[in-house]
């Protein structure tokens, strides 16, 4: 499922400083439980496109889990978004999760329905 995924082309890029090698880890699982990722592929990409890609791999995930007869659990499930603003000075500050009260994660429950979590 991790390897659909990648092909999909969702996951946190990054590049390996000594090989300049760029890498792709799609999520990170363990027994039953998943962390998927997404990060900017650009230093200017909108909030908004990585928000929905993110939106789509999850969905992807939970097509992917239905179809081999798994359920996503949202009462087990939660999700953080991480964002930051460059300052002049070179620092960076986090955003307030204020700041991006329309991002919002949705996924499937038992029954279908989409669920925020």
């Amino acid at each position: 499922m991790n390897n659909t995924l990648r092909e999909a082309g969702y996951g946190i890029r990054f590049m390996l400083a000594i090989a300049k090698i760029i890498s792709v880890l799609a999520s990170i699982c363990f027994i039953d439980d998943d962390d998927q990722a997404e990060n900017a592929r650009t230093h200017d990409e909108a909030l908004a496109l990585i928000h929905e890609r993110l939106q789509a791999a999850v969905a992807l995930w939970g097509e992917m889990l239905v179809t081999m007869g798994g359920v996503l659990a949202p009462m087990k499930s939660f999700w953080y978004l991480i964002d930051f603003i460059w300052c002049p000075n070179g620092t960076f500050r986090y955003t307030l999760s204020t700041e991006h009260a329309e991002c919002k994660l949705y996924i499937p429950d038992e029954l279908g329905q989409q669920v925020e979590v």
